[in-house]
């Protein structure tokens, strides 16, 4: 088995952890440990035995390394940078990038407000609204029973919640969901089969998998949704105006921080 030694505070029983000293890694060595006589297992009570072990590593005390072109092509060679400005205008690349995956949650979670607040209230299909809070219930009680407790029980200690609200989400789902469709169906969004072709194949790749072992486990209407709604939210983004907004963010990040005289 594998297990992280140290040498101060190890756990393990005098003289286990000398016999390791002065091996390098990758090589692997044999030496007798003898256990205290009042160790706790009978048969291992005062007894003597050969371990074998294979040293994987070193760890020393961490150390903050320099930037320095020399670092940046052999530690961060993955970026493909050669030298510290390069690397600093990449990782100036990769926080807007993050920033831009944050800006989209926010677009998206305001959107769904605006949408679901501004909407009259319709009767909605109960089939839907059953399936999805089934969908949702067998999940937590699963959860449940691998607990070995109660279907509401589990509900109101690990989630701080009650049926009654498992339901009234489902509802709300259902709701958003309709709301959702009906944009897609105002501005053309439909997806296309061949964008699901694209969407799946991108998925698989993520999760190293193939297209069709992908399209099996989730079910093609799982991926169909997700992908349209992506789909929408990337036209809302699109369109929306960030840029400006990741600029003023990259700005404040890098002006200096005010002191009192």
């Amino acid at each position: 088995s594998e297990i992280t030694l140290d040498k101060e505070n190890n756990g393990y029983i005098p003289g286990f952890i000398d016999g390791m000293y002065g091996v390098m890694p990758g090589n692997t060595v044999e030496y007798e440990v003898t256990f205290p006589v009042d160790y706790g297992v009978e048969n291992l009570n005062g007894q003597t035995v050969v371990f074998k072990v294979k040293v994987d590593y070193i760890l020393g005390d961490y150390v903050t390394p320099e930037l320095t072109d020399e670092f940046v092509t052999k530690s961060l060679s993955e970026t493909g940078c050669k030298n510290v400005s390069e690397f600093m205008l990449y990782f100036k690349g990769y926080v807007n990038d993050k920033r831009r995956e944050e800006l989209k949650e926010q677009v998206t979670e305001e959107l769904l407000k605006m949408l679901t607040e501004g909407a009259e209230r319709i009767s909605l299909p109960e089939k839907s609204v059953e399936s999805r809070y089934w969908y949702v219930r067998q999940m937590y009680e699963n959860y449940a029973n691998t607990y070995d407790m109660e279907y509401a029980e589990f509900l109101e200690e690990n989630v701080g919640k009650t049926d009654a609200d498992i339901r009234k989400e489902a509802e709300d789902f259902i709701f958003e969901d309709l709301i959702i469709y009906s944009v897609i169906k105002a501005e053309g969004l439909e997806l296309t089969e061949s964008e699901y072709k694209a969407g799946l194949d991108e998925y698989a790749e993520v999760n190293k998998t193939t297209a069709a072992a992908f399209e099996e486990y989730y079910g093609k209407a799982v991926v169909w949704d997700a992908l349209q709604y992506r789909k929408m939210i990337d036209f809302v983004f699109q369109n929306a105006d960030v840029e400006e907004i990741i600029q003023k963010d990259s700005a404040q990040d890098t002006e200096p921080a005010e002191t009192e005289e």
